[in-house]
């Protein structure tokens, strides 16, 4: 189960993507998508 910090901090990254994203900006950075990854496992 997620804590609250967990889901703020996952939301954060996911806004952040997304924010990227429509800027046409490269990928996030290997340390953001190890932190999606912990939360995935």
């Amino acid at each position: 189960k997620w804590t609250v910090r967990q889901m703020g901090l996952f939301l954060d990254v996911s806004h952040v993507y997304l924010i990227q994203m429509e800027k046409g900006r490269k990928p996030l950075n290997s340390r953001a998508l190890q932190l999606i990854n912990e939360k995935n496992e």
